[in-house]
């Protein structure tokens, strides 16, 4: 009985083994392609949260946030105001994935930058963390949200768990924890009571739905109150991810706990994150992808076009394959034969695609109409380590057009540089602020490690 005593105190619960993790990792060890990875995502998350600032939905949850009033600790982006932090955290959290524009892991199944850089932001804005200190903290956040991620997926998705809502609730609270500078005990804590909160499911967009991005919101928000709980000594059960009733068991049918702390602070999974270029579903993206290529190849006009068959994997049908009429600008980003029909028309899928007066014009529905969407078994095989697309476009005059894209452009495989990041964040900035205050924002954030306060940063948002 004392041997079984000692074993039982011997073992480590994973949230432990994630707060030593968070705890001891230190900016000064960080090698500089993850510090440069870091920089990269959080100029995206900037960008696309400028952006999402003018969509409607931003605009709502602005004002609304401001009636709340409160203490004035952190920067809302794009607006020259500050509220309380669990509340900014929201609020940029939601902002970030308005437009379907944010980063993301397709191991992970979700996008980590959203929820994890919202809270960071926010803690670090009210506590006048450093560059260095972002950074790090950046990295931690992202770390846990893709190791528990990657853990329960495809399961937890497939079984209608929307990963960035609830693993995004871990990432954000690891790094708020990390700016806020908690201890092991504290940081295991904050991992439990975010394990608590941890929400999100996929029937979001269904209908007419605008409120997916709430879930990254709410769960950089949820992170942010984790960690300030911790900190006034608020505790958790630490058996939250593993336990009988434990997070990984209660939204997935199949997983595997030995990934969420194998060879932890050896490989970081911020190094497997991909860039978005289209203004869409991450799994619309190899269709888009193969689409254009055979547009812009062989100069096909929409009013050559009899037919576009699409053959995809099954998440990417079961998500976006059916809807051909979306009812909502958040919908129609997960509409794959909407998104099809406007890269034929446009040759690109940006965010201006993504209007009442686009989702409503005829000329795009009717080419949607054309497109015919079904699961190809051999591209599902391949999935996650391949999400391809092959489509096949077939014209009045019986000529037909093929392309297969094994994965879609920005994933590690197929890398977009800084220069094309700086691009993406010059055009998302526009409509919120100037090009040369975009581009004192690019040379900041290019230098973020050698900001002392990140209010140097803020200030700079309107």
């Amino acid at each position: 009985m004392k041997n079984l005593y000692q074993n039982f105190h011997v073992y480590e619960t994973l949230s432990k083994q994630l707060a030593k993790f968070i705890e001891e990792t230190r900016y000064d060890k960080l090698e500089g392609k993850i510090v440069d990875q870091a920089k990269k995502c959080f100029l995206d998350f900037i960008g696309v949260s400028l952006l999402g600032s003018s969509s409607d939905i931003g605009k709502i949850l602005i004002d609304f946030m401001k009636s709340m009033g409160g203490a004035k600790e952190s920067t809302i982006i794009g607006e020259p105001y500050k509220i309380p932090c669990i509340n900014a955290a929201f609020v940029n959290g939601t902002m970030a994935h308005v437009h379907e524009l944010d980063d993301g892991h397709r191991f992970a199944m979700g996008h980590p930058g959203a929820p994890v850089i919202a809270a960071a932001l926010a803690v670090g804005e009210k506590v006048d963390a450093t560059g260095k200190e972002l950074i790090t903290a950046i990295v931690v956040g992202y770390e846990v949200f893709i190791r528990i991620a990657c853990s329960i997926n495809p399961s937890h998705l497939q079984r209608g768990f929307h990963t960035t809502g609830t693993c995004g609730t871990f990432g954000a609270a690891a790094a708020a924890g990390k700016i806020l500078n908690l201890n092991i005990e504290e940081l295991t804590n904050a991992l439990g009571i975010a394990g608590i909160q941890a929400a999100g499911l996929m029937e979001v967009m269904r209908g007419e739905s605008i409120v997916k991005p709430l879930q990254p919101g709410r769960a950089a928000q949820s992170g942010v109150l984790a960690a300030l709980l911790a900190q006034r000594g608020v505790t958790a059960p630490d058996t939250i991810l593993e336990g009988e009733n434990g997070f990984c068991r209660a939204t997935s049918d199949t997983f595997k706990l030995e990934e969420i702390t194998k060879d932890l602070g050896k490989n970081y999974g911020i190094m497997g994150v991909y860039f978005k270029l289209h203004a869409s579903c991450r799994h619309i993206h190899p269709a888009i992808d193969a689409t254009l290529e055979l547009i812009n190849k062989y100069n096909i006009s929409p009013e050559e076009i009899k037919e576009v068959r699409v053959r995809t994997y099954s998440v990417a049908y079961k998500l976006c394959g059916k809807e051909y009429e979306p009812k909502t600008v958040s919908t129609a980003k997960f509409s794959l034969p909407y998104c099809i029909a406007v890269a034929i028309l446009y040759r690109n899928v940006g965010p201006d695609a993504f209007t009442i007066e686009k989702i409503r014009d005829q000329t795009i529905l009717n080419l949607a109409k054309r497109v015919k969407v079904e699961i190809d078994p051999e591209i599902d095989k391949s999935v996650p380590k391949e999400r391809g697309a092959k489509v096949e476009i077939v014209k009045l005059n019986g000529e037909k057009f093929e392309c297969f894209i094994k994965n879609p452009v920005g994933e590690p495989e197929i890398p977009v540089s800084m220069e094309d990041l700086k691009s993406k964040f010059k055009l998302l900035s526009s409509k919120v602020i100037s090009i040369r205050k975009a581009d004192e924002l690019i040379k900041l954030i290019n230098e973020l490690e050698m900001l002392n306060n990140v209010k140097e940063l803020t200030e700079m948002f309107i």
